[in-house]
């Protein structure tokens, strides 16, 4: 994975010294509540009479159409993506499985009151296989709000954390991961962290007990981590890191669908 230069280069930092840093994330808040009431209407929602019909005399109803250029996009992208191998970039997937095998949803994830399309491609090499966010801007075209060559899992307060298990190096079993947020003035999700770790087995398996940081290991856990390539950590100092911004959260379950031609009509529809 292309995160493999960041356990590289974070060590060989790790070892020369770097400005100690743990990093605090700010709440977020979101503005999605207290939208503005719908104007009311005499007709029934859904229908509105007119005319009559010329046999019956009984009045003629029209259903009501939701208008919705965002789910538009959307099938056009997963049509384009389904049909003729077109990402959203514009590049042509190198599949690699069954084009309907990938999974997309239309759900508001980010929180902010509109839909975004989540797209996960995995049916191709496992170096081009990528989760993504996508979102709308002002001029009606498509915009990537995050993404990441990387298992991903969605949190609440618009966390996503990425994991790694293909970049350990020294790590251990620990996974290396990235966190980020989303900012609903950027739309976008920046990234806070990357976590990794630098294990003491680990090193001493592979030859290389005297590069292992004794003296950041202050509770000889065996393990420290470093956040963002800043010097290493101890355990402690981690979990406190860890809990100032994962406590509380909540993992939160995305609709996804594979991309079959059928899921696709449903948006078209």
């Amino acid at each position: 994975m292309k995160r493999l230069w960041a356990v590289t280069a974070g060590l060989a930092i790790l070892l020369t010294g770097c400005m100690d840093r743990v990093a605090q994330l700010p709440e977020l808040e979101f503005l999605h509540l207290n939208d503005a009431e719908p104007a009311e209407t005499t007709a029934p929602a859904g229908t509105a009479p007119s005319g009559f019909q010329p046999d019956t005399g009984q009045p003629i109803t029209f259903e009501a159409v939701t208008e919705s250029p965002a789910q538009d996009l959307y099938a056009m992208t997963l049509r384009d993506l389904h049909d003729k191998l077109l990402l959203p970039s514009g590049k042509e997937l190198e599949l690699d499985g069954d084009i309907e095998k990938n999974r997309f949803a239309v759900y508001d994830i980010d929180g902010d009151g509109r839909e975004e399309l989540i797209l996960e491609v995995t049916q191709t090499a496992v170096e081009n296989r990528f989760t993504a966010v996508y979102d709308i801007d002002a001029d009606g075209d498509l915009r990537r709000e995050v993404r990441y060559e990387a298992d991903i899992s969605f949190w609440s307060k618009g966390i996503v954390i990425a994991q790694y298990p293909d970049a350990a190096e020294h790590e251990g079993d620990f996974v290396p991961y990235a966190a980020a947020q989303y900012d609903k003035e950027q739309d976008a999700y920046p990234e806070f962290a990357y976590v990794s770790a630098i294990d003491r087995d680990t090193l001493t398996a592979q030859g290389l007990s005297d590069e292992y940081p004794f003296g950041a290991d202050k509770s000889n856990s065996g393990r420290v981590y470093c956040i963002s390539g800043d010097t290493p950590i101890d355990v402690t100092e981690y979990e406190t890191w860890y809990a100032s911004w994962h406590t509380n959260l909540k993992e939160l379950e995305v609709p996804l669908a594979e991309l079959t031609d059928e899921n696709i009509k449903k948006l078209e529809e």
